[in-house]
């Protein structure tokens, strides 16, 4: 992390960053269709974000999303915050989740790593698409944990 932000959590060094990013815009009166022109040129430019070791850009609606938070909420707004969604297995269709639970219902003992295999070879889902820890967050969630 630079000096700038060694002493402050993740939390507080990213909502720094943010704000020095999109600080110039939250300031300036802009005319119309001119803030659509700075977005996208600053969305051009390569930034390190806190802790990181390589640089990236940022989306023009990431940048638009932060400046109205900047604005609106202040430096508070900036701070990331957790998906609503999270540890919630976005990747599985409820088709699928009620198949998973379904095979363990009947299958209490098997193991995840089998059903997946299982469900490959049968052509139900692709290789490698479903992560074996996001199938053993839906049963533990369903209250199907292996016995």
């Amino acid at each position: 992390m630079p000096e700038l932000y060694a002493h402050l959590s993740r939390q507080e060094a990213t909502a720094l960053f943010r704000a020095n990013i999109i600080g110039a815009l939250a300031t300036r009166e802009l005319d119309r269709g001119e803030l659509k022109a700075e977005l996208r040129a600053l969305s051009a430019k390569r930034f390190r974000p806190p802790g990181a070791k390589v640089t990236r850009c940022f989306s023009v609606p990431t940048l638009e999303r932060w400046l109205y938070a900047y604005r609106h909420r202040g430096l508070e707004g900036l701070y990331p915050r957790r998906r609503k969604d999270a540890g919630r297995g976005r990747a599985l269709e409820p088709d699928l989740k009620k198949l998973l639970i379904d095979i363990r219902s009947e299958y209490p003992t098997a193991s995840v790593p089998l059903i997946l295999r299982t469900l490959e070879l049968a052509h139900v889902i692709e290789p490698g698409t479903v992560k074996p820890q996001t199938v053993r967050r839906l049963f533990r969630q369903a209250g199907l944990p292996r016995r």
